[in-house]
């Protein structure tokens, strides 16, 4: 079922405003088509249709469900993109095979960039809208989802990259408490950094406002005459993201966590090997962390089996953005007395192993989602496809990850659950680099 609205079309006077309701219709909905999705600097890829369009009315999401469930197990899916691109109808995160095997998928399209994450003297307190879109969607869930067959009383909710960290913030969130009973964060960034507060995140607002063309008096009305199109581009260029508002968010998600007063639910988080193919293809390390020290750099080196360059670089990224903070947010969790069940991701598709000496951000989403592609489809990359997505299948019905042709998966957040060439439940090893890049970015903040 594609392109249900879910709130009312942020438009006009609600440009800046949390989701309202959607006005209910008495005519049959069609939902064989996905809805455009929200303003972004450029198209998104692999999608078709009017989700390859663009526009400020987008709040609609798209349900897979099996042909006869009965209180299904629900999957909300938050889609990744830096918080200023992406798609709830992606290919490659088609809830269809999940369907097959009795779970419920659900995919918003929220807003994004300086439409979702904006923050200006001349509005209101809100700031994360999109973040409220997300909200929205789930009390939807909460109120529609038993009409298609699932059981609102078991909600997961699951985001790669930005889409992880947002899951990480709705677990901190006061407003989603009580709206999902489990979560999983795939390549979850950021953690070791505060977000800014929205006095802060004003200062970006009105860069974002006079890129977007805004001249004169900045008022409301201004600003929400000021095109779509030049907001999205603007907001891209400063990388908005989520905010400290002081009410979807309150404090950091670590010292949330490391407080224990998180949402108490069950917890699949992890990361992939390559996450530092987001950096291209010649990255200089001095410039990945500023306040890494020059002596820092051998001990790096050495702690990373004597990788220096474009390699220590993306290593460093890996760690200091991704793997660190995960490592540190199931550390919490767990304390806190919570299951977690830690992941890495190091296969590579049986096609790209002449290209790609690691497992690249987000590659483990088709195995997630039984999405590989025909040419990919060789032996090994079905039995880790069929175990990935089983785990996350079991998770989502049981809250403990079961995978086929796979070790128990115990929970703890001193081993991890190793998918490569062969599965294995594996020791976490040294962390001498992770606390290090841990200790300069901290004093950075």
């Amino acid at each position: 079922f594609l392109g249900i609205p879910y709130a009312a079309p942020p438009v006009g006077d609600l440009r800046w405003a949390p989701p309202k309701p959607v006005k209910s219709w008495t005519t049959d909905l069609a939902a064989t088509e996905a809805g455009p999705n929200c303003m972004q600097a450029r198209p998104p890829a692999n999608v078709g249709g009017r989700a390859a369009t663009m526009s400020e009315d987008c709040l609609t999401l798209n349900v897979w469900a099996p042909e006869k469930p009965n209180k299904a197990p629900v999957i909300v899916w938050i889609h990744g993109g830096g918080h200023v691109d992406g798609s709830a109808s992606d290919k490659y995160t088609d809830g269809t095979a999940f369907a097959a095997d009795g779970v419920i998928v659900v995919a918003m399209n929220y807003r994004l960039g300086a439409l979702g994450f904006f923050a200006h003297p001349a509005l209101g307190k809100d700031v994360n809208f999109g973040l409220l879109d997300e909200i929205a969607a789930l009390n939807w869930v909460k109120a529609n989802i038993a009409a298609f067959g699932g059981d609102p009383a078991n909600v997961t909710i699951a985001g790669e990259s930005s889409g992880g960290e947002d899951v990480l913030a709705l677990m901190t969130s006061p407003p989603a408490r009580g709206l999902f009973v489990r979560a999983i964060a795939e390549s979850a960034g950021g953690g070791w950094w505060s977000p800014p507060t929205r006095a802060e995140a004003e200062v970006s607002g009105e860069k974002v406002a006079k890129k977007a063309g805004l001249k004169g008096k900045a008022d409301a009305k201004a600003l929400r005459a000021l095109p779509a199109d030049a907001l999205a581009k603007a907001g891209a260029e400063e990388e908005l993201g989520i905010v400290l508002d002081g009410q979807s968010l309150v404090d950091p998600r670590q010292q949330v966590f490391d407080a224990g007063k998180e949402a108490p639910v069950p917890l699949l988080i992890g990361t992939n090997s390559g996450e530092g193919s987001l950096l291209g293809e010649n990255p200089d390390p001095k410039q990945i962390f500023p306040k890494v020290q020059p002596e820092d750099f051998a001990k790096l080196t050495q702690a990373y089996g004597g990788a220096e360059g474009a390699k220590l670089a993306k290593l460093m990224f890996r760690d200091g953005y991704f793997a660190g903070p995960t490592l540190d947010i199931a550390r919490a969790h767990e304390k806190a007395g919570q299951p977690v069940y830690l992941y890495r991701f190091d296969f590579r598709m049986s096609v790209l192993r002449s290209r790609r000496p690691d497992a690249y951000h987000g590659s483990e989403l088709p195995f997630v989602f039984g999405t590989l592609p025909p040419q990919a489809a060789g032996v090994d990359d079905a039995l880790i496809q069929a175990a990935m997505h089983g785990c996350w299948a079991t998770f989502a019905r049981t809250g403990k990850p079961t995978c086929q042709m796979a070790p128990d998966w115990k929970p703890g957040a001193t081993t991890w659950m190793v998918f490569d060439d062969t599965i294995g439940d594996r020791p976490i090893g040294s962390t001498d680099a992770i606390d290090l890049l841990r200790t300069r970015i901290e004093a950075a903040n």
